[in-house]
């Protein structure tokens, strides 16, 4: 019987190790370049490299839920922007969203001739 407790102990014990361990699976690996590019823009969500990302104080994760701006904007982890009014919208790279369901004009973009 002691046998069983011990071994039921130390598979509890090892199944709350790792699911510890992967408490930061959705947060956006960044390299230098793109930190400071996250910390220059305000809370919103934004396309990149084909994944939409939420931004709140600095830090990014990857959209996983729909999220509601606060003009009533629904934003899906797919891309799509659904308005209030019903008009669609698919986010392209770069885009950025505030919180308040406006998009913010994408700096130093290059216009293709």
């Amino acid at each position: 019987m002691k046998k069983i407790s011990i071994i039921i102990f130390a598979v509890l014990l090892s199944i709350a190790s790792f699911s510890q361990g992967n408490s930061n699976k959705n947060k956006v690996k960044n390299n230098t370049k793109m930190h400071k590019m996250h910390k220059e823009q305000p809370n919103g969500v934004m396309m990149q490299n084909g994944r939409m990302i939420i931004v709140k104080k600095g830090q990014t994760t990857y959209l996983d839920n729909e999220v509601t701006m606060s003009n009533g904007t629904r934003v899906l982890p797919n891309g799509t922007c659904i308005k209030k009014d019903g008009s669609t919208m698919v986010f392209m790279e770069g885009q950025h969203m505030n919180m308040g369901g406006n998009m913010i004009p994408m700096k130093n973009r290059k216009m293709k001739k």
